[in-house]
C-alpha cells in the first residue's frame, strides 16, 4: 500500500459542543448529500463504508436509504466520536450501522462493500489521490465511490455582512494553518482519475441561509460554534484574540444583522463527485 500515511488531526476537535455543532450542520447540508448519494447509486441492500463518521450523521443517512437489508459500517479516529455515535444509533434504532474506531485508509475489513462514502473527510487528508486509491481496495468491482467535499471562496452575503465576512476571513485563515485543503472538492475530478477511477460525474450545491427562513437561527449558531471549536488555534496562530471574536455574542449578533439587511448568506459550494471502481 505504499508509505504510512497519517491523516491530520481534525482541527475542531470531537468535545460535545462540536459534535453537536456537526448534527446541527447535518440538518442543513443533509438534503444536499442525499441527492448525491442517490445520483451515485446508493440502493436498498448495499453494505457501505463511511469514512469520517464524527458524530455519525452521515452514516445515518447512508443506513435510510439502504435499508434493514442493507449495513453501514463507520469508521473515525475518535472514540469520543464513536460513543456518541454508537449511542444516537442506539437511540434511533437502527439496527443496520455500526462504528468502528480507526481510519479506514489504514485499515482492513473481511469483506468488500457497495460503497464507500463520507461528507468533508477528504480536506484533511495530506494526499487526496493516495487516499482515494486506499479507499478503493474496500470497494467490490463497480462498487461506488462517493464524497461530498467543500470548495472554499464563494460564501458570500447579499447585502454583505460584516460579521459573516469575518466569519469567513477567520475560518478560512485557521484551517489553511492547519493544514485543511478547503478546495479539495473542485480537485477531486482530477483525483478520482490519477487514483485509477473513470472520469467521475459530479454535481455542486450551494446551502443558502434566508433572513427569516427556517434555518437563519440554526446556520447562524452553527457558524458562530465553528469559531468557538476553532477559537484554540486561531489564537495559537494569531488569526483573532477571543476579545476579537467575543464568541458568546457571535450567534446572535450575525443572526440580528442577517436580519437586519433581509438578505441571503451563501455558504461555500458543497461538491459531490461519484463513481465505480474498474474491473
Amino acid at each position: 500500500m505504499g508509505p504510512t500515511q497519517v491523516q491530520h488531526a481534525y482541527p475542531l476537535g470531537h468535545d460535545p459542543a462540536e459534535l453537536n455543532r456537526l448534527s446541527a450542520q447535518a440538518s442543513i447540508c443533509n438534503p444536499f448529500t442525499r441527492l448525491v448519494f442517490h445520483s451515485s447509486g446508493l440502493v436498498s441492500g448495499m453494505r457501505v463504508l463511511d469514512v469520517g463518521s464524527g458524530g455519525g450523521d452521515v452514516a445515518f443517512l447512508a443506513a435510510e436509504m439502504v435499508g434493514p437489508e442493507g449495513e453501514v459500517i463507520g469508521t473515525d479516529r475518535s472514540s469520543s466520536a464513536l460513543a456518541r455515535a454508537t449511542q444516537r444509533a442506539s437511540d434511533l434504532g437502527l439496527s443496520n450501522v455500526r462504528f468502528i474506531q480507526g481510519d479506514p485508509a489504514e485499515m482492513f475489513f473481511d469483506k468488500p462493500f457497495d460503497a464507500v462514502v463520507g461528507r468533508s473527510v477528504l480536506m484533511y487528508y495530506p494526499n487526496t489521490v493516495e487516499t482515494i486509491r486506499r479507499l478503493m481496495q474496500h470497494l467490490r468491482v463497480d462498487g461506488v465511490i462517493a464524497f461530498q467535499e467543500v470548495d472554499c471562496g464563494s460564501a458570500r452575503a447579499v447585502p454583505p455582512l460584516v460579521f459573516y465576512d469575518k466569519h469567513n476571513e477567520w475560518v478560512s485563515k485557521t484551517l489553511r494553518l492547519a493544514g485543511t485543503d478547503l478546495n479539495v472538492g473542485s480537485k477531486l475530478y482530477h483525483a478520482y482519475m490519477a487514483a485509477g477511477l473513470p472520469a467521475p460525474s459530479m454535481r455542486v450545491d450551494t446551502p443558502i441561509v434566508g433572513a427569516y427562513d427556517g434555518t437563519a437561527e440554526v446556520g447562524c449558531h452553527v457558524l458562530s460554534d465553528v469559531l468557538k471549536s476553532l477559537l484554540p488555534l486561531m489564537e495559537e496562530f494569531g488569526v483573532a484574540t477571543a476579545s476579537e471574536v467575543e464568541i458568546e455574542m457571535f450567534g446572535q449578533r450575525l443572526l440580528s444583522e442577517l436580519r437586519g439587511g433581509g438578505g441571503v448568506m451563501i455558504w461555500n459550494s458543497l461538491i459531490g463527485v461519484w463513481a465505480r471502481k474498474p474491473a
